[in-house]
């Protein structure tokens, strides 16, 4: 079993998955008991569906559990709709590792329409209730007609849900287990009322920036982000040619430096493709136009030019669950895409201790910015690479 792995089993057989990126430890799953009810609702379900390989559409796919265990059945056409480009790699790399054809799966991004009818829909419901308003209005429409069963975990299903499942028809709850429920959608309007709440900011520092649902700092400016926003305000090197904004969110950090570097080309990165719209319209209203935008895991699959500056703001927590995995490996991608003498400045909470493995990734750090709760450390790229794997502890 490879590192990391965990045997998933359900209805539909046993295979070998892992999260992204990996936790050589197994301490965490790349499913849970709401994936498990959801196959367990469609084992069910397809015994009164007509069609004998029913059209799928899996909503929020957290790690591909869902997905790649349709998918190895045999059982159905597939439709994967995430927000999440880490969601589509980890779903790739789980079949792949358990010897089944990627290509069988449709993946469509959140800001896609989504084709056709489907006889099925399988959804993880958000957290957020905006980003659950923005699901409903994007994708009723495929939804009419289908079985919707839809399921998380109860922690973190918002207390509103049921309320916000009534704008596309009834909706019941069915009794739970292992702390998750699941709810049957009849959905009886393909254009429903639902109000996507985005906030507007940014008056404080100079910028006009519009939020959107399941972004990072969406609502307003995060504390982490001031932060290095103050740094960049007075620490920017010159003779900057090629920013990256790692982890944009809204975009904010590479929209400060496009304008205070107006030769410069920013490239903005995010897993979220709702993010990189985000950050495409901010950077056009705030007037940075020598721009790249990139939906990607971290710098997964860039092979374009290095670049003499990388910020970031990176996450400390992966889908519900505390983990350091994201950050660390975000520093070694942003090491490896920086020219000789070029730097990553990072931020983050003063206890994550990220200036003792920027220090044993780039062999100096120096502190930029600091506030009672966080810290804006920087490394400068030596001339030499790496000549072992860096292993960072948790």
């Amino acid at each position: 079993m490879a590192s990391g792995t965990r045997t998933f089993t359900s209805a539909f057989g046993s295979l070998e998955l892992a999260r992204r990126p990996d936790v050589p430890d197994g301490s965490l799953l790349a499913w849970d008991a709401a994936d498990e009810l959801l196959l367990a609702a469609f084992d069910t379900a397809r015994e009164t569906l007509r069609a004998q390989r029913p059209r799928v559409l899996v909503v929020s796919d957290t790690f591909g559990a869902l997905t790649s265990s349709l998918v190895a059945s045999g059982l159905a056409d597939v439709t994967m709709w995430s927000d999440s480009q880490v969601s589509f790699a980890a779903m790739r790399s789980n079949l792949e590792r358990n010897g089944h054809r990627v290509e069988s799966v449709e993946c469509v991004a959140s800001t896609t329409e989504v084709a056709g009818a489907f006889d099925v829909v399988l959804w993880r419901l958000p957290h957020d209730r905006s980003y659950l308003r923005y699901q409903i209005d994007r994708l009723a429409p495929a939804m009419r007609g289908a079985i919707v069963i839809a399921g998380g975990m109860d922690k973190y299903l918002a207390p509103a849900i049921r309320d916000d499942l009534a704008l596309l028809g009834d909706a019941s709850m069915r009794r739970g287990q292992k702390k998750a429920h699941l709810f049957d959608v009849r959905v009886e309007t393909a254009d429903p009322e639902a109000s996507v709440l985005r906030h507007t900011f940014g008056a404080d520092i100079g910028l006009d920036l519009v939020g959107a649902p399941n972004v990072f700092g969406g609502d307003g400016l995060d504390l982490g982000a001031r932060v290095l926003l103050e740094a960049i305000a007075v620490s920017t090197p010159d003779g900057v040619e090629r920013v990256a904004d790692l982890g944009c969110g809204t975009g904010v950090l590479g929209i400060a430096l496009g304008r205070r570097l107006r030769d410069a080309d920013v490239t903005f990165f995010d897993e979220s493709f709702l993010s990189i719209e985000s950050a495409r319209q901010n950077a056009r209203t705030n007037e940075v136009v020598r721009t790249t935008f990139i939906a990607a895991d971290g710098f997964s699959g860039y092979t374009d030019e290095p670049f003499d500056l990388i910020v970031c703001n990176p996450p400390f927590h992966q889908r519900g669950a505390m983990s350091d995995a994201v950050a660390f490996q975000l520093m070694r991608q942003a090491h490896h895409h920086l020219v000789t003498g070029g730097e990553l400045w990072v931020v983050g909470n003063r206890h994550l201790g990220y200036h003792l493995k920027m220090q044993r990734l780039f062999g100096n750090c120096r502190q930029l910015a600091a506030h009672p709760k966080f810290v804006v450390v920087a490394g400068v790229r030596k001339a030499e690479r790496l000549r072992t794997p860096v292993r960072f502890s948790s």
